[in-house]
């Protein structure tokens, strides 16, 4: 394996060789490349600490902690620009899932960036259930889609969601197998925007 796998050269204390100019040129080019993004590497590992030696597997990046994805790729017109497979954009990250189940604390089975579930109007044709978000989006920018969760007593669940205009709050509406009227079902909500 060639430099920067391998050592230039080996220096001992107060021995020979002396350091020289070419192994300090090419540690400040190496630098300098990792700063300006010209370099590779063989993986990453953020780990919140530093300084521990780790093993990355090839080519990933791991973190311990949040990893921000700045990138936008959603446009206003079309054509939209392409995209580059397997790529992580901003929209295309989840802002907040659900799954809802009225026998769960607070409504919520699992999930997050969840503030609150409540069912609202219920007995109307108008009853859903309303999901506020801790940190909500742009309600011009979010998309809601909900699904049916299975379980023994609730079967054959659908489900359709709607981002409300300008609070983004979500509004989920869970029907029973063949039914034209919402009702309070379990069921699962996520959440795309930015």
């Amino acid at each position: 394996m060639a430099w920067p796998l391998t050592p230039l050269t080996t220096y001992l204390p107060a021995s020979t060789p002396a350091i020289k100019a070419a192994d300090l040129n090419a540690i400040q080019d190496a630098i300098t490349q990792a700063f300006r993004g010209t370099y590779s590497y063989a993986g990453i590992v953020i780990d919140g600490a530093g300084g521990n030696v780790v093993a990355p597997d090839a080519g990933s990046l791991r973190a311990t902690g949040i990893v921000a994805v700045g990138a936008s790729a959603a446009r206003t017109s079309v054509p939209t620009p392409a995209i580059v497979k397997g790529a992580i954009y901003r929209e295309s990250c989840l802002l907040a899932f659900a799954l809802i189940d009225q026998a769960a604390p607070g409504n919520v089975r699992y999930g997050f960036n969840i503030a609150s579930v409540i069912y609202a109007n219920a007995g109307l044709p108008i009853e859903a259930w309303i999901v506020q978000l801790v940190t909500p989006g742009t309600p011009q920018t979010m998309i809601a889609c909900a699904f049916g969760t299975f379980s023994n007593a609730f079967s054959g669940t659908t489900a359709s969601a709607e981002v409300l205009s300008p609070s983004g709050v979500i509004q989920v509406h869970a029907f029973a197998s063949g039914q034209q009227v919402p009702s309070q079902r379990p069921c699962g909500v996520i959440v795309l925007g930015t």
